[in-house]
C-alpha cells in the first residue's frame, strides 16, 4: 500500500523493515518516527522520551531501532 501511494511505511519489525528498504521503499520504525517528530518540533524532548520509555517497557521495537533512537534522543538532550 505504501508503494502504491508513494508514502513512507511505518514498520516496526526488523525483517519487514529490511525488506521494504531493499525494495526501494521508505520504511520508518516507531522509534525513528518519534525522533522525526521531535526534530520537526511536533513533540518536545520530554514527550518523546516519555513515549520512547513506554516502547522500551513494552519491548516492542527491535533492539537496533531502540539503540538508534536512544542515541538520537540523547543527542537532543533527552535523559534516558
Amino acid at each position: 500500500m505504501a508503494r502504491e501511494r508513494q508514502a513512507d511505511a511505518l514498520i516496526d519489525e526488523q525483517k519487514a523493515h529490511d525488506y521494504a528498504i531493499t525494495h526501494g521503499m521508505d520504511a520508518v520504525s516507531i522509534p525513528e518516527y518519534l525522533v522525526i517528530l521531535l526534530k520537526q518540533g511536533i513533540l518536545t524532548v520530554t514527550q518523546t522520551v516519555a513515549v520512547f520509555q513506554q516502547l522500551v517497557r513494552l519491548g516492542r521495537p527491535p533492539q537496533p531501532f531502540i539503540d538508534w533512537a536512544r542515541s538520537q534522543l540523547q543527542a537532543e538532550g533527552g535523559q534516558l
